[in-house]
């Protein structure tokens, strides 16, 4: 069940369905809504969660990817490369929160022009994702002072972190377009998901933190399967975790040039 921006109504027929025991066990996808997932607790149904959770109760049978070390690694990764100045562009509020919280720990300055969070729900979020990229990409340089006549370098933070796939597909492509490249104007570190053809094309210098979608739909899946036997779950809190991985510079597929300065 893959709740949309009104969740914590059930439909008729999904009440209708928990209350004559047709369902056996339930998936929730995208967790927004406490009120939902308590409710079908409190039938008795075995429930597994998978999503969002930053600053929500959790409760056993929850599986998420681990954006706390995400957020780490990639900045581990920009200090690494000598990145001292950095922003972030967030598919959601908290995935900026966390990059907040890192500061102190790592001692980065953070580039408030080079910040910008969407407030995208989940009813149509992919579109609004990447429609989302493209404008905070554009947001960004227009409010930093850069454009494609006035490439000042001071105008862009020493590194950018992306924190959703479908946010990265909307921006990088028009950041090149402005004659910003990753591993060259400015280093970029984004979520990723493993074998996706998402990002393939714009892959050239990025810093990749990819998750295992096997890994996730397997968790997912196991949990389920020992709720609905009855049984207590050896790790009721799963968080999967990030590799790194540092695309080429001359990574095929990415030789869009940057249009040329007015």
């Amino acid at each position: 069940l893959a709740h949309g921006p009104d969740p914590d109504v059930c439909s008729s027929d999904l009440v209708r369905a928990v209350r004559e025991r047709l369902i056996d066990g339930m998936i929730l996808v995208s967790r927004e809504s406490q009120e939902q997932e308590q409710w079908l607790r409190g039938q008795g149904l075995p429930v597994v969660t998978y999503g969002a959770s930053y600053g929500m109760v959790r409760s056993p049978g929850h599986v998420s990817v681990d954006m706390e070390a995400m957020t780490r690694e990639c900045i581990e990764a920009f200090m690494a490369r000598g990145c001292r100045s950095l922003g972030v562009l967030g598919a959601r509020q908290w995935h900026v929160d966390i990059f907040r919280s890192l500061q102190p720990r790592f001692g980065f300055g953070i580039r408030e022009d080079w910040v910008v969070a969407s407030v995208a729900r989940e009813k149509g979020l992919s579109s609004r994702l990447a429609g989302f990229g493209r404008e905070a990409a554009m947001e960004a340089m227009l409010v930093s002072g850069w454009s494609r006549k006035h490439r000042d370098r001071g105008a862009l933070p020493d590194g950018l972190l992306i924190t959703n796939d479908t946010v990265a597909g909307g921006a990088i492509p028009c950041l090149a377009r402005m004659g910003i490249r990753a591993g060259i104007e400015m280093e970029i570190a984004t979520h990723a998901n493993r074998n996706s053809p998402a990002l393939v094309e714009w892959e050239a210098g990025l810093i990749l933190a990819e998750f295992d979608i096997d890994e996730i739909v397997e968790a997912v899946f196991r949990g389920l399967e020992t709720l609905m036997e009855g049984k207590s779950l050896r790790h009721p809190y799963v968080a999967i975790q990030p590799t790194l991985r540092f695309a080429p510079p001359n990574a095929a597929g990415s030789s869009m040039e940057p249009l040329p300065a007015d």
